[in-house]
This record gives structure tokens, C-alpha cells and sequence, in this order.
């Protein structure tokens, strides 16, 4: 159902508003202080945990008992726990739960967006402690540089993974009733046949190609890197080894094996089926925490992403089929319109209609991007 729209474009000017205060959450004070490590001469902050893993899911748990205790019910889990966490947050992604839980479930994500923060750190130190006994920790490591959180001077240096736009560009983009041609909006697309790429988001955002792909729980990056396939990109194998370990970003269906990683033998490097490696691999054109300036840089063929609780790692990517050159209010939030193409929750639906959820994730303190092609 389209939410409603309110007004025109003219009146806009006058009477639209554009609220992005972050909707307050029940578990900011669970944080922990920042930890940091020396990379290259400089300070870095890791990811943002929590004090306790345990209190922190008692404590969401209580918060939203009525949701949690649902969805154990219509699942068949166990109360949760640190040992059965990801089922929830399987659930909480991908599955469509009453419309009443909408608000919480946003929050909810964004908790477990935290939540999984400590077992990221912990990677990234264990790393630092395998450096150190081998080499110089501050000579670059590109497992390192996937590992870090993405507004990291270290990721962002080498992959580009959080560039903020600047403070101007910000100030004339939320303030615009048509997209402005004075700012220099990103070229709409690098692939070399966008049409057949629009295509095949539009055929297969609500029915996967099964018959050629492996079809994940969280589905949204391997959706993307089909998209640029079926838009002619080629895929980068390096050294011709087809190993996770050898990086760059493909797809294959092995049959003279058995499995690797995955079932019924398709074999992916990890830029291809996850998000926040996507993102890394091909970097970002522009991040920014306001959902009506990041409207404005959208065009058909667009990637898009969000970090949903802004920690420096991205949970989803999509793609964009069409955009509005103006902008509208819709439910009281003003933006230019666009169509998006996604997995993990799968449709093909302009941000306006109420089962597309981009715009309502400014609220609870999301960072979206436009990732690179």
C-alpha cells in the first residue's frame, strides 16, 4: 500500500518537513567505551560493543518481550541466548512480521547490529597478534583492511569505504525541490550494459534465479553481483585461483567436486555474496546519515547500502531501477522517490510504498552509501 502523500512540489517549500531525530533506542547505555589499536602511526577505533553480551540480550529481551517471546513461539526456538542469537536475527532481517512490530524490529536490528560487534574485534585483534609474531603489524594487510570498521582511516584509505560527502554539498542537497545540476552527480552507471542490468533486478528481485545461482539467507549482496554480471561486468579471478583466500570477486559452479563453503557445489569469494566485503571491494561513491541528501544522488543503476546502527560495517545492499528528479512528502519525510530492487527481504518497490523501509531507517541513526561499479 503506498503511504500517503501528502502534497505537491509546489507547497513543498512551505509546509514539508523532513524529521531525521533519531528514534531513541533502550540499550545506548549497554555500550562499552571504544576500544583502539595503532595502525600506520595512527589511533583507531575498533567496533562499538557492548560491556556485557549477556545483560545486553536480557536487557533487549525484556524491552520487547511481546516480539521476542512471537517470535519464539511461531519458530520453535529457545528463549534466546548467546548460543541461538543469529536465529533471531535471521528472523528480524528476513522475515515478514505483523506490521505492528515494524518500529521495534528496526530497533531490533540495530541492537544485533551492535551485538555482533565483539566477535568482529576480536577477529581484528586476533589478526594484529598473528602480525605482529610474523612481520611489522604496520605494513599493510588486506585481510586487515576488510576487517576494520569502515570509517577507519586504514579501510578507507585502501578501499574507499566510508567517503562522507562534505558538509556544503549536504547543505544544498537537503534543501533542493529538483535535483540540482550544479552538484556533480556520480555517472549513472560504469556497467557496460545498465539496460539488461535493470532487467534482471526487475525479473528477479522477487524470483530468484535459482537455476543459475545459489540462493543465500541473507541474499542481498550475491543479488547485487548477479546484477553487474547480467550488466556485462566481468568477473575478476586472481592468479586463476577460485579460492576465498585468493580474494577478488566471482562466482562458479563447480560440478567435478563436492561442496565448497556452500552446498551442491557453487563456490563465491566473499565480495560476491557479502555485504560489507561488497561494499570494501568496489568502495563508495558518497556516505551520509540523511536519507533526503542520499535520495538526491540516486539514479537508475544505482548501488546502494546502509550500515543500519552506523558502526562501520555495512549490513545491506541493493539496487536502484528508477528514481523522481523532484521531491515529495511522503508520510511527513521529504525525498526524491526510488525504486529498489533487493534480497534477504525480497521486492521491487518505490521507497513511497510501505513495504520498502529505506527512508525509515534515518530514524534509529542508519549511514547509507552509493557504492561504486
Amino acid at each position: 500500500m503506498k503511504k500517503f502523500l501528502f502534497i505537491v512540489l509546489v507547497l513543498l517549500l512551505f509546509n514539508g518537513k523532513n524529521s531525521n531525530a533519531e528514534t531513541k533506542d533502550s540499550f545506548s547505555h549497554l555500550i562499552d567505551k571504544l576500544e583502539t589499536v595503532e595502525l600506520e602511526g595512527k589511533t583507531e577505533y575498533l567496533y562499538k560493543q557492548f560491556k556485557s553480551q549477556t545483560e545486553s540480550l536480557k536487557c533487549i529481551n525484556e524491552k520487547y518481550s511481546d516480539l521476542f517471546e512471537f517470535v519464539k513461539n511461531k519458530f520453535g526456538f529457545e528463549k534466546i541466548s548467546e548460543k541461538n542469537w543469529m536465529k533471531y536475527y535471521e528472523v528480524f532481517q528476513i522475515e515478514e512480521l505483523p506490521s505492528k512490530y515494524d518500529k521495534d524490529v528496526i530497533l531490533i536490528n540495530k541492537f544485533f547490529d551492535i551485538f555482533e560487534n565483539k566477535y568482529k574485534n576480536d577477529r581484528i585483534k586476533s589478526r594484529l597478534i598473528y602480525l605482529n609474531k610474523i612481520r611489522n603489524r604496520d605494513a599493510y594487510d588486506e585481510e586487515l583492511s576488510y576487517l576494520m570498521p569502515s570509517n577507519s582511516s586504514y579501510s578507507n584509505k585502501y578501499h574507499q569505504s566510508n567517503v562522507i560527502l562534505n558538509e556544503n554539498e549536504e547543505r544544498i542537497l537537503n534543501s533542493t525541490l529538483i535535483k540540482p545540476k550544479n552538484i556533480s552527480r556520480f555517472a549513472s552507471s560504469n556497467l557496460p550494459n545498465q539496460r539488461e542490468a535493470i532487467k534482471y533486478a526487475e525479473k528477479h528481485a522477487t524470483r530468484p534465479n535459482k537455476g543459475k545461482y545459489y540462493v543465500f539467507s541473507k541474499d542481498c549482496a550475491n543479488f547485487v553481483s548477479q546484477i553487474f554480471e547480467a550488466g556485462g561486468r566481468k568477473q575478476i579471478v586472481y592468479n586463476g585461483s577460485y579460492t576465498v583466500e585468493s580474494g577478488g570477486w566471482w562466482h562458479y559452479y563447480d560440478y567435478g567436486h563436492g561442496t565448497f563453503l556452500l552446498d551442491a557445489g557453487h563456490k563465491h569469494s566473499y565480495a560476491w555474496c557479502r555485504a560489507n566485503t561488497f561494499v570494501y571491494y568496489f568502495g563508495t561513491h558518497m556516505t551520509t546519515k540523511n536519507h533526503r541528501v542520499f535520495s538526491a544522488q540516486l539514479h537508475p543503476g544505482s548501488v546502494i547500502a546502509l550500515d543500519s546502527s552506523d558502526d562501520g560495517d555495512w549490513n545491506h545492499v541493493a539496487y536502484v531501477t528508477d528514481s523522481d528528479n523532484y521531491t515529495a512528502n511522503y508520510s511527513g519525510k521529504v525525498y526524491y522517490d526510488y525504486k529498489v530492487a533487493q534480497h534477504t527481504k525480497n521486492y521491487l518497490c518505490w521507497t513511497s510504498y510501505s513495504l520498502n523501509k529505506w527512508e525509515e531507517l534515518e530514524n534509529s541513526g542508519a549511514r547509507y552509501a552509493v557504492v561504486r561499479d
